[in-house]
C-alpha cells in the first residue's frame, strides 16, 4: 500500500513536468519548422542567382564563339 501512495505522489509532480516538456518540445519544433522554411527560401534564391550567372556565362560563351566563327 505504501508503494501505491508513493506512486500517486510521483504522478502529482510528473504531470506538470511532462506538460512543460511537451510545451518546450512544441516551441522547439516550431523553431525548427521556421528555420527549415527559411532555408528552403534561401535555397531557391541561391538557385535563381546561380541560374542567372550560368545563363550569362553561356550567353557570353555563345557570343564569343559566334564572333570567332565570323572572324
Amino acid at each position: 500500500m505504501k508503494w501505491g501512495k508513493k506512486r500517486r505522489k510521483e504522478k502529482k509532480w510528473a504531470g506538470p513536468i511532462i506538460e512543460e516538456l511537451l510545451a518546450f518540445s512544441t516551441v522547439v519544433l516550431h523553431c525548427i519548422e521556421s528555420i527549415t522554411a527559411r532555408l528552403a527560401q534561401l535555397s531557391q534564391m541561391l538557385n535563381r542567382h546561380w541560374e542567372r550567372i550560368l545563363c550569362r556565362a553561356l550567353y557570353q560563351t555563345t557570343l564569343q564563339s559566334i564572333e570567332e566563327e565570323n572572324v
